[in-house]
């Protein structure tokens, strides 16, 4: 999925796989400044999608309000994303906003 602010951000990638890592059920997280974007791989017996999605919408409030407090700073946050199963493990990719 595509994280705004996150492109070119070093300090925000390291921020956002720091704490997702935090989160029960989080298997894998690979978070890219080049590319802005960032794959999640959790386990849905320990942490629900809708749950995830809650814990996200969360951290991009968060990485928003600390860019307003700190002017020249990019916020990072997801915009929008669909779980896509695995074996075990589920992974987050992009979706487009208002998606089911």
């Amino acid at each position: 999925m595509e994280f705004a602010g996150l492109q070119q951000n070093k300090r925000k990638e390291a921020d956002l796989r720091r704490e997702l890592a935090l989160l029960p059920g989080i298997v894998a997280v690979d978070a890219s400044a080049v590319t802005g974007r960032v794959l999640i791989r959790y386990d849905e017996r320990l942490l629900s999608e809708p749950e995830l999605r809650r814990r996200l919408a969360e951290l991009e409030r968060a990485f928003a309000e600390q860019a307003a407090a700190a002017p020249g700073e990019q916020a990072a946050g997801p915009s929008a994303m669909a779980a896509e199963p695995e074996a075990g493990p589920r992974a987050m990719a992009g979706r487009p906003a208002g998606g089911p």
